[in-house]
This record gives structure tokens, C-alpha cells and sequence, in this order.
């Protein structure tokens, strides 16, 4: 253990770290969501905003002053290259200098408390606090809300496996297709709350609950 904490300092020493705070641009200290963009690069989520930290730059998301977003839990590039923000004022959708924003009052969300995202070719798929997935169409001349419930989702707790939509919730794992309001519940073993999902190798993966930690095998059929 010791040898393998030197290596670790050696790797990660501080002469080899930047850090990045308010003076570099972001718009708080206190960082609640993070995505890797395709072409190199993090867009980071805040407790007041959002920032794009490219090549050791830092630039707010929305212009020089940010969108008035409150906390946002969750980030995500679009298919298209554009910015999505879960936050606890709704969604924005960030495409150049043009600004969607939908929420519970513009009728789109059944809640604005949105802890979740998982992107598609045609839009996004919204994790609420309370009141599950909606799926977001934003490609046709009207944006199309279809609401797939599945409770109190956690925070980053969507995700892609394949064709399967993951989500992490706090009455358990679910798995479903994205197009129709059906889960199949993966509550076995540690039960509710479950928080994150990892793959593991062979096909299996681990499952993260409050309650514990899950390593879990499937057979082609069963997941």
C-alpha cells in the first residue's frame, strides 16, 4: 500500500496539477457536476453556473456574465456539440448564443428539479428529483415532452448502457428502452437508493447504493 501511495505522488505531484477556482473563471467554488467533451476538455457544473474549461481556458457557459441557472447537478453534450444543463431551475439547452430554457411553468417538466441527463440523436433524457425521466425531442419545430416516470432520480443517475437506459434512483436500479414509461427493477441483494452505476469487465457491472457496494454478473439474457 505504502509503494503504491508514493506512485501515486509521483504521478500526481502538485508541480504537475492546475487548479481551477473563481480567478480562473469558474462561476463558484463548488463544483457538483463534470462531462468530458468529445474534443478534449470538461464542461463543469456549479453552484451558480456553468463553464467550459478548454486548453487551460475557462469560459462561462451563456456569455461573459452565465445564465442564471441556481445549482447545476447535472452537464451533458448534446449529439450536436451543444450544451445541457440540469438545474434546479429547469433544463437549458446552450446552442452558440442561442438559449432554450424548459421547465414545469413553459410545460415541458413536471418538476425543475433536474438531477439527471442522458443525451440522444433527437434530444435528451431528463432525470428529475421527483418525478422521474421525460424525455425531451428538441429536433422537430416543437419540442415534444414524453414523460417515462421511475421516481426520486439521484444525482447522475442516468446513463446509457447499449440501447438500455440506465437509472439510478432511490428506490433502486432500473433499467429501460427509452421509449415507453416500463423499468424493470433491478432490486435484489442491497436494495434501494442506488446511486451510481461502473462496468466491470466480462460484461458485468458494479452497482452503488447507500446501503453498500454490488458487483453484479449478467447473462445475455437477463440483462
Amino acid at each position: 500500500r505504502r509503494q503504491r501511495q508514493m506512485c501515486i505522488r509521483d504521478r500526481y505531484s502538485a508541480e504537475n496539477a492546475t487548479h481551477f477556482g473563481k480567478a480562473a473563471g469558474l462561476p463558484s467554488m463548488h463544483v457538483m457536476s463534470l462531462h468530458a467533451l468529445r474534443d478534449g476538455g470538461v464542461l463543469v457544473g456549479t453552484a451558480t453556473g456553468a463553464a467550459r474549461v478548454e486548453e487551460g481556458l475557462v469560459q462561462a457557459v451563456g456569455g461573459k456574465g452565465g445564465l442564471l441557472t441556481g445549482n447545476v447537478w447535472a452537464v451533458a453534450e448534446g449529439r450536436d456539440g451543444a450544451d445541457w444543463l440540469g438545474t434546479t431551475r429547469g433544463v437549458f439547452h446552450i446552442r452558440g448564443t442561442n438559449v432554450a430554457r424548459y421547465r414545469v411553468a413553459s410545460g415541458e417538466l413536471p418538476d425543475d428539479w433536474v438531477m439527471a441527463l442522458a443525451v440522444a440523436d433527437d434530444g435528451v433524457f431528463v432525470g428529475t428529483y421527483k418525478a422521474g425521466v421525460v424525455r425531451l425531442i428538441t429536433t422537430g419545430e416543437r419540442v415534444v415532452a414524453k414523460a417515462l416516470g421511475q421516481g426520486w432520480i439521484n444525482p447522475s443517475g442516468l446513463d446509457w448502457d447499449g440501447a438500455t437506459l440506465r437509472a439510478a434512483t432511490m428506490h433502486g436500479a432500473f433499467r429501460g428502452d427509452g421509449e415507453q414509461p416500463m423499468w424493470k427493477s433491478e432490486i435484489q441483494g442491497l436494495g434501494r437508493d442506488t446511486t451510481a452505476f461502473l462496468p466491470a469487465e466480462n460484461g458485468a457491472e458494479w452497482i452503488v447504493t447507500r446501503r453498500g457496494l454490488e458487483r453484479r454478473a449478467y447473462d445475455s439474457e437477463s440483462k
